[in-house]
């Protein structure tokens, strides 16, 4: 159990690697749009991915 910054509230391990594992995810996705790495690679489709990618890491971390 850790205690975040400025919060009273011990939080399980487990719970901050799967918040951090998201934000990472969710920031390389946009990361690779902002930057054009999904071009040439996804041609259609690119908004569907944007819907995809946050209901799988929310549901990674029990949303």
């Amino acid at each position: 159990m850790r205690q975040l910054a400025g919060f009273q509230v011990p939080t399980p391990n487990h719970h901050l690697l799967k918040g951090i594992t998201a934000w990472v995810h969710l920031f390389g996705v946009v990361n690779f749009e902002l930057f054009g790495r999904f071009h040439n690679v996804i041609e259609h489709g690119r908004p569907e991915l944007f819907g995809y990618q946050p209901r799988v890491m929310a549901r990674h971390i029990g949303l």
